[in-house]
């Protein structure tokens, strides 16, 4: 299909094309809805003046919200999966990967979820925030060809100006280009990057496994004693 957009709230708006769409939504009164939506090799654009968009295109993207109003429980599990995608040429993620194709995917539940209402994606995620929303058991991976990045956090939420807040713990398996990409990323100190990286090389060697704890607080993003950048804003 041609001519989705997808709205981003500060960062602008990205064109999303593909060769095929399927979504289905149901629940429409409950907050929020049953949505499935599955798109075949989508390729993503950034929107004239929106910041560029991570990644470049993906052989398949899978959402899956399920709401948990069958159990009586104000929550709902969120299901990411991308498979075969390539980052932005230039970009973090293609540095992350060492220019390999990726797959990403995450879970997660989503507490609170009753809140996520209003006419924006932003306003819905502000209503959220205010009410205590949460995500929790989060968990994240990426792999790419024998390399993975595997995350996992108990909670996460978000601070009243849109960051996140929360620890986040990160196992890496095939050296440490993921934090050379880390270190291009918009808002990341280069130097604090370097600290990192060069600690990771020193605890396990250029291409072995390893460990760190991100942990987002009072706005910022810190890894041990050094402050890496900017939390992740959430809206």
């Amino acid at each position: 299909p041609d001519g989705l957009s997808l709205g981003r709230g500060a960062k602008g708006w990205t064109s999303v094309t593909g060769q095929a769409l399927r979504a289905s939504v149901s629940g429409l009164s409950r907050t929020p809805p049953r949505v499935v939506v599955e798109f075949s090799q989508p390729r993503f654009a950034a929107e004239a003046g929106a910041a560029p968009f991570p990644i470049a295109s993906a052989e398949r993207l899978i959402i899956n919200l399920i709401p948990g109003a069958a159990t009586g429980a104000d929550e709902a599990g969120l299901l990411f999966e991308l498979t075969g995608a390539a980052g932005r040429p230039g970009g973090p993620l293609e540095a992350m990967a060492e220019q390999r194709p990726f797959d990403l995917s995450a879970e997660a539940v989503i507490g609170q979820a009753g809140a996520l209402d209003g006419a924006t994606w932003t306003e819905a995620l502000s209503a959220w925030a205010r009410e205590g929303g949460a995500l929790t058991e989060v968990r994240t991976e990426a792999t790419a060809g024998e390399d993975y990045i595997r995350g996992a956090s108990d909670q996460l939420m978000a601070d009243a100006n849109g960051r996140m807040t929360g620890d986040f713990r990160m196992d890496m398996r095939g050296g440490t280009a993921p934090l050379v990409g880390l270190a291009s990323a918009p808002g990341v100190d280069p130097q604090a990057a370097a600290a990192v990286r060069l600690g990771v090389q020193i605890t396990s060697g250029l291409r072995g496994d390893t460990g760190l704890t991100f942990r987002f607080t009072d706005g910022r993003t810190r890894v041990g004693p050094i402050d890496l950048s900017p939390a992740p804003k959430v809206f």
